[in-house]
């Protein structure tokens, strides 16, 4: 994690140089909802339609004016549910997102944007397996990083920036609690945050 630091501060003051730059702040709320492929495992486990509640925050850079570039790094927790035998059951996942989206900027207020997103796992609990709790050390969350996209709008106004964004994953984001590759889970759903640019 710390080399990761690293090599986004020295690509965010290489270019503070040259482009224009900002730095901030961000936080705000993720409304997930957890898809269900169950493979093998017949109907034993089906997708809940319920979408949960979660929180995000952390860090973005934008690098540009007109059109820019948007590295951010976030702590993200993702909340869901899936049915077991017709009983829901929770799924709280925590992780570290590093999306780095292209946007273009319109009418000084108005930024639309998109990218892809690196997602690292830290945690992950359930209560469909006994309490399960699962955690990664940092070498491991790199090896398992998954990969998924996120497109949104924002406004801007002064230093305060409002962005929604939909998001969701193109892989697998479940660890492998089954000896079955065709289960396997995957989230999409919306991201609210407020951000304040400090530099």
């Amino acid at each position: 994690m710390k080399k990761l630091f690293l090599v986004l501060s020295t690509i965010f003051f290489a270019h503070a140089a040259s482009a224009q730059f900002a730095l901030g702040i961000k936080g705000g709320i993720n409304l997930n909802k957890i898809h269900t492929e169950s493979g093998s495992l017949g109907n034993a486990i089906e997708e809940s339609l319920d979408s949960k509640t979660g929180f995000s925050g952390g860090l973005f850079a934008r690098i540009g004016d007109g059109i820019y570039l948007q590295p951010e790094i976030l702590y993200t927790e993702r909340n869901g549910k899936v049915m077991v035998s017709n009983a829901g059951h929770d799924i709280k996942i925590k992780n570290i997102d590093i999306p780095v989206l292209v946007g273009i900027k319109l009418f000084d207020v108005l930024r639309v944007n998109a990218g892809p997103v690196a997602t690292l796992k830290l945690k992950e609990e359930h209560t469909f397996l006994n309490n399960v709790t699962t955690t990664l050390k940092e070498k491991d969350a790199f090896k398992n990083a998954t990969f998924g996209y996120q497109l949104g709008a924002g406004l801007t106004f002064g230093r305060l920036d409002i962005d929604v964004r939909k998001e969701g994953s193109l892989g697998s984001i479940s660890s492998k609690h089954f000896q079955d590759d065709k289960f396997n889970q995957k989230t999409d759903g919306w991201q609210l945050t407020l951000g304040l640019r400090i530099l």
